[in-house]
């Protein structure tokens, strides 16, 4: 049974990173509202440092509301490089970690 989850703004990003954060690098899945309007469901992962040049990002995502992950069997075909996603917490309409499913409204 899913827990319904009503917050806005802030307190819903910071809550969504949280739960994020308790997945400890475990798979989870979420179900989010893409930049361009569409919806993106998938399974996702943190803490995945293959592919990557080591240098860092030129922003801090979390000032911007987003979770950088890697998604797990992606649709595009897109190669495990190419897998490398920015999830954007205040979109977020359904998380699921460690067995647990949140619903946001």
């Amino acid at each position: 049974m899913a827990k319904v989850v009503k917050l806005e703004g802030e307190s819903k990003v910071k809550f969504a990173d949280a739960l994020i954060s308790e997945a400890e690098g475990r798979f989870f899945s979420a179900l989010y509202v893409k930049k361009d309007g569409a919806d993106r469901n998938g399974q996702f992962r943190t803490g995945v440092a293959k592919h990557t040049k080591g240098v860092g990002m030129a922003y801090n995502p979390k000032d911007y509301g987003l979770r950088g992950v890697w998604e797990a069997n992606n649709k595009e075909g897109c190669t495990e490089e190419q897998a490398y996603r920015m999830i954007n917490l205040a979109t977020l309409k359904m998380l699921k970690v460690n067995g647990e499913e949140y619903r946001f409204q």
